[in-house]
């Protein structure tokens, strides 16, 4: 009986001591506060010469103290009007697409059309958190994507040398832009989405007026797509641009540049 009671003993103490290790490993591996984590920009880009107003999405930035868009010659001040939670898009991860979201206006000077990218930053008390790769558009050359334009027959003019911008939000969406481009003429055309930030997955797709594919890519640059083209008949071209998989979102934004090669 002696036995048995000195197991008991034993086994209580090292149920206790077992419990006590539990309870310090579990307060040592608490994480520790994270800064605000921007992820997604609505629409995508700045436009130069005027102010800008779009939502930042991401995870506890409405803990934001401070928002500014970094990388030209001076940071410039973001005002924030509103903060709010916003779910998560329907298929997309809080990670991926954040769960709140800030509406911010800036203003982007004329002369920052020269810089490839910006940044934002947003602080808060446990940090700074940034996203990279904002372009900034310049007015003479950017165009807004307007519905409708899911077909040849709806087809957007785009002008070799501009860039739409534009957010495949709905499901089934699809956007198709009209070239006119002489015979000969070498093209580059190219979106970003996903390496600024956006959750769109896009497909680039190039046909003739008949309806003939000529060209199509999915990922070139890691998820976003790009294509070169020699025009060989007479005729207008259509640029398509679509998603690889069944999500549609407002987080579905995508800039899409036309260029001529020489």
């Amino acid at each position: 009986m002696r036995a048995r009671r000195l197991f008991l003993f034993v086994a209580l103490l090292l149920g206790s001591s077992g419990g006590v290790v539990l309870r310090a490993e579990e307060k040592k591996s608490a994480a520790p506060p994270e800064p605000p984590k921007p992820l997604v920009t609505m629409p995508l880009g700045v436009i130069a010469g005027r102010t800008n107003t779009l939502v930042l999405r991401g995870l506890r930035v409405k803990e934001a103290t401070n928002v500014v868009l970094d990388g030209w010659s001076r940071p410039l001040p973001v005002v924030v009007r509103k903060r709010e939670d916003a779910k998560p898009p329907d298929g997309l991860p809080a990670a991926r697409a954040g769960d709140q979201q800030l509406e911010i206006e800036v203003f982007v000077p004329a002369a920052a059309v020269g810089a490839t990218s910006l940044a934002w930053k947003v602080s808060g008390t446990n940090g700074v958190g940034t996203l990279n790769g904002i372009p900034v558009l310049s007015a003479e050359e950017w165009i807004e994507a307007r519905e409708p334009n899911g077909g040849f027959s709806e087809a957007q003019t785009l002008k070799v040398g501009q860039t739409v911008r534009g957010t495949l939000e709905k499901t089934g969406d699809v956007d198709v832009f009209r070239l006119e481009v002489a015979v000969g003429a070498r093209l580059h055309a190219e979106i970003r989405a996903s390496r600024i930030g956006s959750t769109l997955d896009a497909i680039l797709t190039l046909y003739d007026e008949h309806g003939s594919l000529l060209a199509s890519n999915d990922d070139a640059l890691d998820q976003d797509p790009a294509l070169d083209h020699t025009v060989s008949t007479a005729g207008p071209l259509f640029v398509v641009v679509t998603y690889a998989n069944e999500k549609a979102s407002k987080t579905h934004g995508y800039l899409l540049r036309v260029e001529a090669v020489k």
